[in-house]
């Protein structure tokens, strides 16, 4: 049985670092990178007053290597003027050097959206988010426990997002200003795992590019996309009445998870968990919707018996808000959600969601299948990691799609 614990948690770890590396060979492709030079001034933010000791501020450099790739859509686009903004979404390998931190230096590679929320000439504000994986050079606290690891493990899953401001210079280089949150955790694979939370400040600096901008316009494709390393839009065909459109999404997630408590043996427990939702799509590279998320974890179910809690169902019931960015067949998921129904044992009354999803399907077929990960999160405090198989299908009258 620990043979076979050890195997599935090398297992969730190399599922996530192949879909990465997937992730970057369709964005770095033929692409030059940005490369970004960064000071970081950070805070350690504890989960619990029993953490306070980690509290700290501290300065950081960080060095990085951005594989950008730009959706754009027409002047002449229906939709608001806000869902027309273009936006990035690839790939950023970063090193971090935190002199002072407390799980040591950190190596990470993720996939990264920027939503442009303003643009005027050189100016431009991003909201950001980014989902990967990061690696710790130390990380253990600096308690004077020294069974006391604080995340659990090297390689950890991550999440950050924010605000970033850009401003851009007449020779391609650019100065950056952001302020984000990070969180790492293993999503309990392995404990103990309390969870690492930093609030940074940034300013870096973007190295000029080699490549002159060289733009290419087609006025009759409603959807482009631009490959940012040559400044070039890269048209793709759509049929005029294709959106907006609806689709209705079920999927499957299975996980493994360990339990939070002492009280339990300290075993992989499986969680599942079913999604049935709608969305729409108000263009091929932006979508919003909603889904009724039901969960089944046993770790749960055996908590509940040890603190005799009488809440009568096997699993729980949320009700999640999401939006959607694409890229191609590679889709960045974000959510917030509400539970309808839940034991007292849940952290809170609300929980995030982050993704990554590739569809196997192209948009002009009626049934489309999907396949992904993603992590379900309590105030940024990660539940357990879900690997997903899905569906979606057209539910419009219209039936005019043109293949990608």
């Amino acid at each position: 049985m620990r043979r076979f614990e050890m195997k599935s948690h090398r297992l969730h770890w190399r599922m996530l670092a192949a879909l990465l590396c997937w992730a970057l060979g369709v964005t770095s492709l033929s692409a030059q990178p940005d490369v970004v030079v960064s000071t970081i001034g950070s805070y350690t933010v504890p989960n619990s007053e029993e953490w306070s000791y980690i509290a700290d501020v501290g300065v950081g450099v960080d060095a990085a290597l951005q594989f950008p790739q730009l959706w754009y859509l027409e002047k002449n686009d229906t939709i608001s003027v806000l869902l027309r903004q273009p936006y990035n979404m690839g790939l950023r390998t970063n090193f971090t050097y935190f002199p002072n931190a407390i799980a040591g230096h950190r190596f990470s590679q993720s996939v990264y959206f920027q939503e442009q929320l303003f643009h005027h000439d050189r100016h431009s504000l991003f909201f950001e988010y980014d989902f990967g994986l990061a690696a710790y050079t130390n990380p253990y606290s600096r308690s004077h426990d020294e069974a006391n690891v604080f995340i659990g493990s090297y390689v950890n899953c991550m999440i950050q997002l924010g605000l970033n401001y850009r401003l851009t210079f007449r020779d391609r280089s650019a100065l950056w200003f952001a302020a984000l949150f990070a969180h790492s955790s293993n999503g309990y694979l392995k404990k103990p795992n309390k969870g690492l939370n930093y609030m940074q400040l940034q300013i870096g600096y973007q190295l000029p590019r080699k490549e002159m901008p060289s733009y290419i316009l087609r006025q009759n494709s409603q959807i482009q996309s631009l490959d940012s390393s040559y400044y070039a839009f890269l048209p793709e065909s759509y049929a005029d009445d294709a959106f907006p459109r609806h689709d209705l999404m079920a999927s499957y997630a299975s996980g493994l998870v360990r339990p939070r408590t002492v009280k339990m043996i300290d075993r992989f427990h499986y969680a599942y968990t079913a999604r049935l939702g709608w969305q729409y799509h108000f263009n091929a590279v932006r979508a919003v919707g909603a889904n009724i998320d039901i969960t089944y974890n046993t770790t749960h179910n055996g908590i509940q018996n040890l603190e005799h809690d009488d809440y009568p169902l096997p699993f729980y019931v949320g009700l999640c808000g999401n939006y959607e960015a694409t890229y191609h067949r590679m889709t960045l998921h974000v959510g917030l959600a509400a539970y309808l129904l839940k034991s007292q044992q849940a952290r809170t009354p609300y929980y995030e969601r982050v993704g990554m999803f590739y569809e196997l399907s192209d948009v002009s077929r009626p049934l489309r299948h999907f396949v992904g990960v993603s992590l379900k999160a309590h105030s940024a405090h990660i539940d357990f990691i879900e690997w997903h198989y899905g569906i979606r299908f057209k539910i419009n009258k219209k039936s005019n799609y043109i293949d990608l």
